[in-house]
C-alpha cells in the first residue's frame, strides 16, 4: 500500500469516529472519540512527512498529539466529570436525519473536490474531500446537539478539518501556522467551556434549548428560567420573576431596574448580568 493510498484511506477513520462524536448517548464517550479521531489524524500527519519530506509535518504531529489527543479531551472529559455527563439532552433532528445529512455532506465535498484543479491536491482529493466534510460535520453537531459541550465538539471537528486541509495544501508551511492553529484550538475549548460552566453554575442546565427562555416572553407568562427562581429570594417578582437590585445591579441587567424600586442589593451582579436579558421583556415600572 502506497502512502497516498494509506493517508486517503485513514481518512474513512476520520468519518467514522466524526460521527461516533456526534452520535454517542455521554458527551464524556464523545470526547474520548475525539481523542481517537486526533489520534487517526495524528497518524495522517506522520504519513504526509514521510512521504512528502516535509520535516516540519513531524512536528504537526507532535503537536496535535499533545492538543488534540491529550489536552482538548482531558479538558473537556474533566469539566463533564464536573457538572455531570447527562445522556439527554441528545441529537434534537434524530440520529437518522444526522446520518442522511453527514452522507449528503461527503458527497456534496466529493462533487467540489473533484472540480479543483491543483497539482497539490491531485493525489489527495479523497482525503481533501473528507477535510471539506469536516466543516459541514462540526456545523451539524453544533445545530442538531443541545448539550452545550457536544456543541464544543462540534467546534473541534470543524478544528480538525481546517487542520487537515493545510496539512494536505501547504504541509511546507512555517511551525510558527502550526502552533497558532494549536494554541487557538485549545484556547477557543477553554473560554467556551469557562462559559458553560457559568451557564451550569446560574441555570443548572447544560440543555441549549433552556437558554431561549433568557430571550425573553409575554408580560403575563409565567415561564421561569431554571435556576433563577433561588438566585435572590429577596427579590422576587409576580409569577417567578426576579427583580435586580440596586443602581449596580440595574447596570449588569442593562438598565431594566425601574426608578422607583428601592431595595438592597445582594450584591451578586454575575448572577443578575446570567438573567439580565431574562427581565427585559418583564420589568415594568410601578
Amino acid at each position: 500500500m502506497t502512502s497516498i493510498t494509506l493517508v486517503n484511506s485513514l481518512t474513512g477513520l476520520l468519518i467514522l469516529t466524526s460521527l461516533l462524536v456526534i452520535e454517542v448517548k455521554h458527551p464524556r464517550w464523545s470526547a474520548i472519540m475525539y481523542s481517537l479521531q486526533s489520534i487517526v489524524l495524528v497518524g495522517i500527519f506522520l504519513v504526509l512527512a514521510f512521504s512528502t519530506g516535509a520535516g516540519q509535518l513531524y512536528l504537526w504531529a507532535a503537536s496535535a498529539f499533545v492538543t488534540k489527543v491529550v489536552l482538548v479531551p482531558l479538558i473537556l472529559y474533566r469539566a463533564l466529570s464536573r457538572v455531570g455527563d447527562p445522556e439527554k439532552p441528545r441529537n434534537a433532528m434524530g440520529t437518522t436525519l444526522s446520518f442522511l445529512l453527514a452522507a449528503l455532506a461527503v458527497t456534496v465535498s466529493f462533487l467540489v473536490v473533484n472540480q479543483i484543479q491543483l497539482k497539490a491536491a491531485e493525489p489527495f482529493k479523497p482525503a481533501l474531500a473528507v477535510s471539506m466534510a469536516h466543516f459541514f460535520f462540526g456545523e451539524l453537531c453544533i445545530l442538531t446537539q443541545r448539550n452545550l459541550f457536544k456543541q464544543v465538539l462540534g467546534f473541534c471537528l470543524m478544528e480538525n478539518g481546517s487542520h487537515l486541509t493545510l496539512a494536505l495544501l501547504a504541509y511546507n508551511a512555517p511551525e510558527l501556522v502550526e502552533i497558532g492553529i494549536a494554541t487557538d484550538a485549545v484556547f477557543g475549548v477553554v473560554i467556551m467551556i469557562v462559559l458553560g460552566f457559568q451557564i451550569h453554575k446560574n441555570l443548572h442546565t447544560l440543555d441549549t434549548s433552556d437558554l431561549a427562555t433568557l430571550k425573553g416572553c409575554a408580560q403575563d407568562d409565567r415561564t421561569r428560567v431554571p435556576g433563577l427562581a433561588s438566585a435572590h429570594p429577596a427579590a422576587a417578582l409576580p409569577g417567578g420573576l426576579r427583580r435586580p437590585l440596586d443602581g449596580r445591579c440595574r447596570s449588569a441587567c442593562g438598565g431594566n431596574c425601574p426608578p422607583d424600586h428601592h431595595h438592597a442589593c445582594a450584591g451578586d451582579v454575575a448572577a443578575h448580568r446570567a438573567f439580565g436579558a431574562g427581565l427585559r421583556l418583564h420589568l415594568r415600572p410601578g
